[in-house]
């Protein structure tokens, strides 16, 4: 029991450590953990750290992590043995290049619908892919994004949800 609670513990440690924003690095031993207990909506990026397209795709991705409250965000880098034993089992995912997008099965962890591959999109192109996708297969109800406002009185800027 003892090992089982100290296990749980270095996983939430290594999540809450790996978010990178509002996307989570994923691997072998996280993922069954974070996404394979969480039956919400999951997009993951494959990609890699040196691959130029990779590089200039994540912070679109980032973008669009950052507008979605409903729609959870991964990565998961090739640079490593243990994540390429959790992108092994997503078969063909990279069969046609990186950067590649994926939308996690809510019923199981380890199918995928592939959204993206070998091509860099932008936020607002990657909105058009997702967003419809996820509201025809019922994947949430009342997706909403979150809208910067104008900055107040204090300078800051503040942030409102709006449903889709």
């Amino acid at each position: 029991m003892v090992k089982l609670i100290a296990t749980f513990l270095i996983l939430l440690c290594l999540n809450i450590l790996t978010k990178a924003d509002s996307i989570s690095v994923l691997n072998n031993h996280i993922y069954p953990s974070v996404v394979g207990t969480d039956r919400g909506v999951w997009l993951i990026e494959i990609g890699s750290k040196m691959c130029g397209g990779c590089q200039e795709f994540y912070p679109e991705f980032k973008k669009f992590a950052n507008s979605f409250n409903h729609i959870k965000h991964g990565v998961i880098y090739v640079e490593d043995d243990d994540s390429m034993k959790l992108i092994n089992r997503f078969k063909g995912v990279m069969d046609k290049g990186l950067p590649a997008l994926i939308l996690i099965d809510q019923q199981d962890p380890y199918k995928f619908k592939q959204l993206m591959f070998g091509n860099v999109l932008k936020e607002s192109e990657l909105r058009k892919i997702v967003v419809p996708l996820v509201k025809d297969l019922k994947m949430v109800t009342g997706l909403y994004q979150r809208v910067p406002t104008k900055k107040g009185n204090d300078g800051k800027q503040g942030v409102k949800s709006e449903e889709l």
